[in-house]
């Protein structure tokens, strides 16, 4: 058994508090430089990260690897997050289809009867609001962004379940 000078106590980890298993001196220098070195690896990264991207570290860049001195993002597909995100995106296609009816071009007939005559004149005239062209463009292209993202999530979601069927 260990000599009690050289063990030490941790009331974080349950195995080196426990009598039979304590940590000696050397286990736990070792253990210790080990923490050190990742500490001081996980802040020069941080560090790399401020410089390359001008934001400070955050959590979700645990998803991140380098490839061609460039920070790329590694998704991972949740299966549940995936849905929501397609309900979002069908809120937001009818959001814009709406927006899309209000700014179209209206044509509204107007009928005007002049009663002068016996028989009675139906003059109809069409009164046109102009649309501005640029803001339609935009909101077309947009929603045809929204239809795409939402039929290539709908197409990973299926590849998941094929893949899930055939385990």
């Amino acid at each position: 058994m260990k000599s009690l000078k050289t063990a030490r106590k941790f009331d974080s980890a349950e195995k080196r508090v426990q009598p039979e298993n304590l940590e000696s001196k050397h286990d736990a220098i070792k253990r210790l430089k080990l923490k050190k070195e990742r500490t001081s690896k996980i802040k020069e990264l941080k560090e790399e990260i401020h410089f390359k991207t001008g934001n400070e570290y955050f959590f979700k860049m645990n998803s991140l690897r380098q490839e061609n001195d460039k920070l790329v993002r590694i998704s991972k597909f949740d299966m549940a997050e995936s849905k929501r995100r397609v309900i979002s995106l069908n809120f937001e296609i009818i959001r814009m289809e709406k927006k899309l009816r209000k700014t179209m071009p209206v044509l509204k007939p107007a009928k005007i009867v002049f009663e002068d005559c016996p028989q009675g004149v139906k003059v109809e005239c069409r009164q046109e609001l102009k649309p501005d062209k640029e803001r339609l463009a935009t909101y077309r292209d947009y929603l045809a962004k929204l239809y795409k993202t939402k039929q290539q999530i709908e197409k990973m979601i299926e590849n998941t379940k094929k893949q899930r069927g055939q385990r």
